[in-house]
């Protein structure tokens, strides 16, 4: 993955945790985070979340991901965390390693959502919590005035490999692991300023380069501007999460 490529999306990871901080906030105080002793985050990226794990659990935490280049930046920014790369469909751990395994943003990329729980599950301790911290779902985004930014978007993740309808599909692939989930589904509708339209637009720049033409996000992006600055625009992203014990 090209540097810029690779940087632009990290930043847009840590964007992402931001938004999401309330659903985590939700699965810590259920798992008892802060007692914790050996904790995994599966799909660590640029290690935010990581840093967070670690900064409220009792013990060791560690990060894996299937991008090396990921993981050279998450090791920088973080030395005292230990960063791992992993295999898409095997992770790089023994049997009953983790009081916590848990991800983040991750199973709508996976190219076998079923098969990553079923060793994320391997790897947990009996009885041990297993988290999916926040999966979008884009096919339940709302907005208005509809710009057609939902279909443009599906369209694009699914391109790119991802799972556009995740977050509903989490209590099958949780089931089908052999998980008995505790599924929620929230989110609410965003408000923004300039800076937050900013990150927006490079965030679906990215995204939609591949299948949108410029002249077509130049336009898009001057009505979506315009409706926040007029006080018309609302949307909405349902985010869910889920969470079983091994």
């Amino acid at each position: 993955m090209a540097v810029d490529r690779l940087s632009a999306l990290l930043a847009h990871y840590d964007r992402q945790a931001t938004w999401t901080a309330s659903l985590r906030a939700h699965v810590y105080r259920q798992v008892g985070l802060g007692v914790r002793e050996r904790v995994l985050e599966v799909g660590s990226g640029g290690g935010a979340i990581t840093a967070e794990l670690a900064a409220k659990a009792r013990g060791e935490v560690v990060g894996c991901d299937v991008d090396p280049a990921a993981i050279d930046v998450a090791q920088a920014a973080h030395p005292q965390i230990q960063f791992t790369h992993s295999e898409p469909r095997k992770l790089p751990f023994a049997d009953a390693s983790f009081d916590f395994v848990c991800c983040h943003f991750t199973l709508l990329w996976a190219a076998d959502p079923v098969a990553l729980l079923t060793e994320m599950k391997r790897v947990a301790q009996p009885g041990a919590a297993i988290a999916a911290l926040a999966e979008p779902d884009w096919g339940g985004y709302v907005e208005w005035p509809d710009l057609g930014l939902r279909d443009l978007l599906c369209v694009a993740l699914a391109s790119e490999g991802a799972d556009p309808l995740a977050g509903r599909k989490l209590v099958e692939w949780f089931a089908r692991a052999g998980l008995n989930a505790q599924v929620g589904l929230t989110g609410g509708p965003w408000t923004t300023d300039e800076a937050g339209l900013d990150a927006t637009w490079e965030h679906h720049r990215l995204a939609l380069a591949g299948t949108v033409d410029a002249r077509k996000l130049r336009v898009l992006e001057a009505k979506d501007r315009r409706a926040w600055r007029e006080g018309g625009r609302l949307v909405h992203l349902p985010l869910a999460w889920a969470l079983a014990r091994a």
